[in-house]
């Protein structure tokens, strides 16, 4: 039985849509970054209402979005600015993670030192420096070596991720799929 207001519709309890979206800021509060097709899952919501309740919060300016990967993350609105959400985006790629905790330990490294470090194979590797180059992570230096540009960022946004199933899954079809 649930503690909040519902309605019966059609052998269905129907959530009071107010209520939704207040589960919906909960979770992305405490699990900035998650992408659509996760939000309904955590939730018990269809793909469907889970996008009108985003939308909605989106046009309230209660949710941003940011697009990574081919995948829409959302975040509280006033939570993080606009670097902070492209890391922690970043960053829910297992992939990216690797590199990005190797760098924290030694950085700057160069390809080869950075494939010693991960479990990315070379273009799985490559792939991922690319990823992290465009978001404004990590440089790539004159010498060829890989620098990490804010440690401390990147720390703070390590610290804020808890891996999901569907990240878990994402990360599957990347390495899967290239």
């Amino acid at each position: 039985m649930r503690a909040h207001s519902s309605t019966e519709q059609g052998g269905q309890l129907s959530e009071n849509p107010l209520a939704t979206r207040d589960r919906l800021l909960t979770l992305l509060a405490h699990e900035p970054g998650l992408h659509l097709r996760e939000i309904p899952r955590r939730l018990g919501l269809s793909l469907r209402a889970a996008r009108y309740h985003l939308e909605t919060l989106e046009g309230d300016a209660r949710v941003v979005l940011h697009r990574n990967d081919g995948f829409v993350r959302y975040f509280r609105a006033g939570e993080f600015d606009t670097q902070e959400r492209a890391t922690i985006a970043a960053l829910r790629v297992r992939g990216h993670r690797e590199v990005v905790r190797a760098l924290l330990k030694s950085n700057p490294l160069g390809f080869n030192e950075l494939a010693m470090h991960t479990t990315l194979s070379h273009s799985a590797l490559a792939a991922a420096l690319r990823k992290l180059q465009l978001e404004g992570l990590v440089t790539r230096q004159a010498a060829g070596r890989y620098l990490l540009l804010d440690a401390p960022r990147s720390t703070m946004c390590l610290a804020l991720l808890r891996p999901t199933l569907g990240d878990a899954l994402a990360d599957s079809a990347v390495d899967v799929f290239g």
